[in-house]
């Protein structure tokens, strides 16, 4: 499974977090805080509100 994550996403920490809490293999890929074209490739927008 790969992680796509940016250094300073609260969001993306925790996700970190639990996948080592949970012992679960991942690839960690560390985005650019000015890369927006790799988030909108993989799912049509940067961000995602609730």
């Amino acid at each position: 499974m790969k992680l796509y994550a940016y250094d300073h996403c609260p969001f993306c920490v925790r996700a970190r977090m639990i996948f080592g809490l949970k012992n679960l293999p991942f690839e960690l890929v560390i985005l650019a805080n000015d890369d927006e074209t790799t988030p909108i490739g993989l799912v049509g927008k940067k961000s995602y509100r609730f």
